[in-house]
């Protein structure tokens, strides 16, 4: 009985470039321009090891723009013809060549994060450019900019497209409990839009994950976080005793809380008393859940080939804990398959049928998905913008 659940599987790195999902930053050092100075302001961030940070010089309400940014480079990702393949530090270098940014990304993004010489993809990127680029005096400006990229790139909206480095917005710092979102279109200015109330002087904080993965839980959030950009999460959700995303409905009759799965290394399931009753489960409860969280995590490591299999204790998991992280997958993966399903349908009826019972499951993961989060996923309206954004800006598969 693992105190930790399975890690979804992780690709990698060679010969990959450290792409997620959802945005990819991190900061260093000072920025400012025009524009800028009113809404917001670069300064040391509070995250320790952040480098600087973005803060509101205004209050900000969900919905609201707290900055537009132009990008500094727009570089593709994707080809036709390598759909199905993994692009490789060649590819990316190319596409770096033909954007002609790789300068401007030197030039002006100085204060953008390069990584520290003792970092593990400052070595690889240092030895794969030794290789691929024939001129020495060439070689570490060619370096230097794929690091730049590397680390401080965004994925276009809605299709991961492109590339794009922005210079203010690449300075945001992450937050497993973000308070805003990164709106990155393929054309035109970035945005980052506020979704939980900022204050005056507050730092702004986005998600370098998408949705769902910020439903993983810690130990694997942490293993994202050390691959992709090298350095340790130290959000609240992340130092906190109880891991949000575990989260197992109390035994006590009449009780609406949940008891949380300890973040404690251990060799057995430990868990927090109840949030709402205080009462702290029995032994035998808990070994229970330990079991039944092994085998629903089980069952979803072989998804979507063993849906049917699955479907009977996944949904009776579901039923009985469904704040927790593994009932939230397993229902986001349920409203995948059914909108598949109803996309095929032969028959009208039978299709909008699917889709409303898509849509149940996918309210379901929300629910969970939010209670771990702390945050809504729809942005409210806002006065100041007609038309709302979504947290959840891609739907991106669970693993």
């Amino acid at each position: 009985m693992a105190s930790a659940l399975p890690l979804a599987p992780l690709t990698p790195l060679a010969p990959l470039a450290p792409l997620a999902p959802r945005p990819l930053a991190r900061v260093a050092s000072a920025m400012r321009g025009p524009d800028r100075g009113e809404a917001v302001a670069v300064g040391p961030s509070l995250v320790a090891g952040g480098g600087d940070g973005v803060f509101a010089q205004r209050a900000f309400l969900p919905g609201e723009q707290i900055l537009q940014d132009p990008y500094l480079a727009s570089v593709l990702r994707i080809w036709p013809d390598r759909l199905n393949g993994p692009l490789t530090l060649d590819d990316i270098y190319g596409a770096l060549k033909a954007s002609g940014k790789g300068p401007e990304l030197l030039e002006n993004g100085p204060s953008l994060y390069r990584g520290a010489p003792d970092k593990r993809l400052v070595g690889y990127y240092t030895e794969w450019g030794e290789t691929a680029v024939e001129e020495p005096d060439e070689r570490a400006s060619v370096v230097e900019a794929m690091l730049v990229l590397a680390y401080n790139a965004y994925n276009s909206q809605p299709d991961n497209r492109y590339q794009l480095v922005y210079p203010l917005i690449s300075k945001v710092n992450h937050s497993c409990t973000p308070n805003a979102c990164v709106i990155a279109p393929e054309n035109g200015p970035g945005e980052v839009i506020c979704i939980k109330p900022i204050g005056a002087g507050d730092e702004v904080f986005v998600s370098y994950l998408c949705d769902s993965q910020l439903t993983h839980p810690l130990e694997d959030r942490a293993t994202q976080f050390a691959r992709n950009w090298e350095f340790v999460c130290s959000c609240p959700r992340c130092k906190a005793l109880g891991d949000d995303t575990r989260r197992f409905s109390c035994p006590d009759d009449g009780c609406a809380g949940h008891c949380k799965g300890m973040t404690a290394e251990s060799s057995d399931l430990e868990v927090l008393p109840c949030d709402e009753c205080g009462r702290m489960p029995e032994e035998d409860v808990v070994r229970g859940w330990a079991d039944l969280e092994d085998e629903i995590a089980e069952l979803l490591k072989g998804l979507p080939e063993n849906l049917y299999c699955a479907w009977c204790p996944c949904e009776e998991f579901a039923a009985k804990h469904p704040e927790h992280c593994l009932a939230g997958r397993w229902k986001y993966q349920l409203a995948e398959h059914t909108d598949c399903e109803a996309a095929a349908a032969e028959d009208t009826e039978e299709a909008e049928t699917l889709r409303a019972e898509a849509s149940v499951s996918r309210a379901a993961w929300r629910t969970c998905a939010e209670a771990a989060m702390g945050t809504p996923l729809e942005v409210p309206e806002s006065p100041k913008r007609s038309k709302a954004p979504k947290l959840q800006l891609e739907q991106a598969p669970v693993c």
